[in-house]
């Protein structure tokens, strides 16, 4: 373990270093971000029964001036049943069409940033509120958004929701140790607890999870640093951070 009256550590979380350039220190980690740009899409729609209604859904991302959606953006539709009535994978911004669909109450839940290379859908049979989107093997976290909103559609109206995309992980920036001892021959950071997953209503589920960094040693032998950026699930409490050599 280093003696940290003899390192100074330096470890900084944003949101995203494109959406905001403003680093924020992991104290901060958790702070919220509203959402911004917007696109639009069709929701399609497999349910039985008289479509008389219709609903476009917007999805904005976080105001910033600078900020996009995480693409592609995956739209769940849940009836009043619990089953998922609809369902449609946003691969663009540009395109704004609307769909039928029958009058009813409906859950309406957006994420973005899930692309299917990189994590496991449900499929709209498979789909519930709390099915987990899982990390495909050997993938590491992206930029991922969720929203979700409760809509009515009455017979013959149409309806245009907007859902304000939340960004779900944050982005570890820059992990630095000054100071490190020259007998040290390797250091990392271990950061937990730390959320586990996101499920497909938006919320964040487990409370145990921990990411370590290793950093590489730089030219003046006594900084260390980490080589990139990633993202990570946001701490489920206060987080503690360990270094080790």
């Amino acid at each position: 373990m280093i003696n940290f009256a003899l390192v100074k550590l330096s470890l900084t979380l944003t949101k995203d270093s494109i959406m905001n350039k403003k680093s924020v220190f992991i104290s901060a980690a958790m702070c919220s971000m509203t959402a911004l740009t917007s696109c639009v899409k069709e929701v399609m729609n497999e349910t039985t029964g008289e479509l008389t209604s219709r609903l476009s859904v917007i999805t904005r991302a976080p105001i910033d001036g600078e900020s996009t959606i995480a693409m592609p953006v995956h739209l769940y539709v849940f009836g009043s049943d619990g089953k998922c009535a609809a369902m449609q994978t946003i691969e663009s911004e540009e395109t704004f069409p609307s769909v039928a669909l029958a009058e009813g109450i409906y859950d309406v839940y957006a994420l973005g940033g899930v692309d299917a290379t990189r994590y496991t859908l449900p499929t709209q049979a498979e789909a519930k509120r709390d099915t987990e989107i899982r990390l495909r093997e050997g993938k590491v976290l992206d930029d991922l958004m969720a929203s979700a909103a409760h809509v009515l559609l009455a017979d013959g109206e149409e309806e245009q929701l907007t859902l304000s995309m939340e960004r779900k992980v944050v982005l570890l920036h820059g992990v630095t140790i000054r100071n490190v001892p020259e007998d040290v021959e390797a250091v990392s950071v271990s950061i937990l607890p730390l959320h586990e997953s996101l499920l497909l209503d938006g919320t964040l589920s487990g409370t145990n999870g921990n990411h370590t960094v290793l950093l590489q040693q730089q030219s003046d032998g006594a900084t260390w640093k980490s080589a990139t950026d990633v993202y990570l699930f946001p701490p489920s409490q206060k987080p503690t951070i360990s270094a080790m050599s």
